[in-house]
């Protein structure tokens, strides 16, 4: 009787596992990037014959270890010689359609169906070109859910990766320990931060986004180009003319640039709204600040002792954020260069302080004509966006980079939350006080830098209320640990 039952229950394991059930797995991918669809075979044995049909049209088959390919098998899909696996790289519209897994052996055969669509979308871009020094973050511009395994590789070679499921969270040195101390993975979103790039850094890189259940993954490719190395320290002459570089030939559409001397915003560019903002209403640069349009290099004329310090900029890019810090020391003309030489020692000192010992800055500009409070803080830091007195029946609505991402009828009825668009990018994020309608985001990443306004409607009038908020990364001492660091 026990055998039987054994016997029973073997067949019936044999039905659930290797019978005619067709699962269908939807795969939803943006346009350029990639996605492997898993067998979920360990290694295939000389008995195993595993065959891939797209659209019904026989595309690849291993068999007797041997593997063949035929029809509308193109070059951009690669089978995995040990798992059959099949991964479609920079995928198109044309390689959309259904993709048929047949596995079969002595003990059975299973079939699958994945169901592959290409989403046009804006990640066209994958290069970067990166100035050595600087701090680059690659944006995988997604929410991680619960079930998600994040692994990004560069060259291949594994460097970080973190399993929400099992909270495992590791980063790697990678080849050579290049990457010692220069790593930073986004727990929410998977982005990879590199700080003090090198040109040894350059390369490609991917990141891969699968579910705990290995029914497939999705890739997302950047290749990062480290050009020769910008001077972070200018020295000029009292009454001359400087530059400050942005190392970009070119500003794109949906580029979002800010330039800072101190916690003061100082220029502005957001090319999509075509924004290009000086404010040399600023006392200190009155009339002396002049913003190429091409590149979004600040040039400072007529410069003044007092115009020494520490300048950053912050560019969000689709896919990218890079972070650039450029000290600027003015000399008197008739000072030796010794003194000068002491000078720039001790405003380098200074801008190290300051950049180790700040963590969150808030300053408003009252004298700019565009009335914008400015904000700045790091990455996985919270910040909150007060706004002045609002009345009950006001009508208020939050506008992120042109869209709409919460509105309030009144505050009887409060907020209606749209953290869905800007490709979820605030998913789960956004905290809001249906009373005074003031915004908080908790767990900041850079992707949420850029212009905030809150349209408050009174009486039939609008008045606008802005805050423009940087969220930079936190480059630490060459010896301190990054978070995620062993």
């Amino acid at each position: 009787m026990k055998i039987a039952l054994i016997h029973a229950l073997f067949l019936l394991f044999e039905i659930c596992v290797f019978g005619d059930a067709d699962i269908t797995e939807t795969v939803s991918v943006i346009e350029g990037d990639s996605a492997t669809l898993h067998t979920n075979v360990t290694e295939i044995q000389s008995s195993d014959e595993i065959e891939w049909r797209l659209n019904g049209n026989r595309i690849a088959i291993i068999s007797g270890g041997s593997i063949k390919t035929e029809g509308s098998y193109r070059d951009g899909l690669k089978l995995d010689k040990q798992t059959g696996d099949l991964k479609i790289t920079n995928i198109r519209s044309t390689d959309s359609g259904e993709y048929k897994l047949k596995v079969r052996n002595t003990r059975g055969s299973s079939e699958k169906t994945f169901s592959v669509s290409g989403v046009s979308g804006v990640d066209e871009v994958k290069s970067v070109s990166v100035i050595v020094g600087d701090s680059v973050t690659l944006n995988s511009r997604t929410i991680i859910q619960t079930d998600d395994v994040i692994e990004w590789r560069f060259l291949n070679s594994p460097i970080a990766e973190h399993n929400r499921k099992t909270g495992n969270f590791s980063t790697s040195d990678g080849p050579d320990e290049r990457f010692r101390h220069r790593l930073q993975l986004d727990p929410q979103t998977g982005s990879l931060t590199i700080t003090k790039i090198g040109p040894k850094h350059s390369g490609f890189y991917e990141a891969g986004f699968r579910k705990s259940s290995r029914t497939h993954t999705i890739h997302k490719s950047y290749n990062v180009t480290v050009s020769g190395e910008m001077k972070s320290a200018l020295s000029v002459k009292e009454g001359d003319s400087v530059t400050l570089q942005t190392g970009l030939t070119e500003i794109q559409r949906d580029d979002l640039m800010l330039w800072r001397f101190g916690d003061t915003v100082i220029a502005e560019i957001y090319k999509a709204q075509k924004r290009f903002s000086i404010y040399d209403d600023v006392e200190r640069f009155r009339d002396r600040l002049d913003l190429n349009k091409k590149t979004g290099s600040l040039t400072i004329t007529d410069t003044r002792t007092e115009d020494a310090g520490l300048y950053e900029l912050q560019i969000n890019i689709i896919r990218f954020t890079i972070n650039k810090r450029i000290s600027v020391t003015v000399s008197d003309p008739g000072l030796s260069p010794g003194a000068v030489l002491g000078i720039v020692v001790v405003l380098l000192a200074f801008a190290a302080a300051a950049a180790a010992g700040v963590i969150y800055y808030r300053h408003r500009i009252s004298e700019l004509k565009a009335l914008i409070d400015t904000l700045r803080v790091f990455e996985g830091k919270s910040f909150t966006l007060n706004p002045d007195e609002v009345l009950q029946d006001d009508k208020l609505q939050w506008m992120f980079r042109g869209a709409c991402i919460a509105a309030r009828e009144s505050a009887a009825l409060g907020f209606t939350v749209h953290d869905g668009v800007l490709d979820g990018i605030f998913k789960g994020r956004l905290k809001l006080d249906p009373q005074t309608g003031s915004l908080t985001i908790p767990n900041t990443s850079t992707t949420h830098s850029g212009l905030y306004e809150l349209q408050i409607i009174r009486s039939g009038k609008i008045s606008v209320k802005r805050f423009f908020v940087s969220v930079f990364v936190n480059i630490p001492e060459e010896n301190e640990p990054l978070k995620g660091d062993p």
